[in-house]
């Protein structure tokens, strides 16, 4: 979630020129941020 959250300040703050092809190819696999919420939820359960 740390590289989502810096490619989100990239994006927001415009550190430096985006290609939209790379913001889309990231939307398009979001295999790391389901795995997250898996986990989150996995926690949230057990505790």
């Amino acid at each position: 979630m740390r590289r989502a959250v810096g490619f989100r300040n990239v994006l927001m703050h415009e550190y430096v020129e985006v290609d939209d092809s790379v913001v889309i190819a990231r939307l398009m696999d979001l295999a790391d941020v389901e795995a997250f919420v898996r986990e989150c939820a996995t926690f949230v359960e057990v505790n």
